[in-house]
């Protein structure tokens, strides 16, 4: 049964901005082009706000996953986070909530679009049932020759490959 109240909360794709400002809660984390927050009464999304003229970030998610949904691309589709609704100007969007906190031994079997090449897995999150492992970030994918509809492993990083690239970064500062 859909709850109706809860439908309601949720902005219609293209809405004003403001009504997506209007469900804003509790700060989880920022990136470099988006900030992401709770949803007021949705413990299960999570709404990205972009920074300033970072919208195409949001934009191309929600093409993405539309597009995906369009051409019933479902393997595609079991691997990234559902997009819900997105702001008239882009700066908004409200996306399914997945657990960051990923579990190791279902990183094997973790899959991702080919156009997908992210390998940092905070940009991954697992479904509350701790069944799948998506990608929540694909905002900067590159589609512009269409969807292949084809999955891979995800390329994820060794822990010792993020600590390395930490510690050169350190040096070059």
């Amino acid at each position: 049964m859909v709850n109706l109240e809860r439908v309601r909360l949720i902005p219609a794709c293209r809405s004003d901005d403001n009504e997506f400002e209007s469900i804003k809660d509790n700060l989880i984390d920022c990136g470099h082009a988006r900030c992401v927050f709770e949803v007021i009464g949705c413990d299960d999304l999570v709404l990205k706000e972009a920074k300033p003229d970072k919208c195409s970030h949001n934009e191309n998610e929600a093409r993405f996953y539309f597009t995906s949904v369009i051409e019933s691309l479902f393997d595609v589709l079991g691997c990234i986070a559902e997009v819900k609704s997105i702001s008239r100007t882009g700066k908004f969007l409200i996306m399914e909530k997945l657990y960051t906190d990923l579990d190791p031994t279902l990183k094997s079997d973790a899959k991702v679009p080919v156009e997908v090449d992210d390998k940092h897995s905070k940009n991954y999150g697992m479904t509350s049932d701790r069944k799948v492992i998506k990608c929540i970030d694909y905002g900067s994918v590159n589609f512009a020759n269409g969807i292949s509809g084809n999955v891979k492993d995800v390329p994820f990083q060794s822990k010792e490959s993020v600590d390395d690239m930490a510690k050169f970064k350190n040096i070059l500062k």
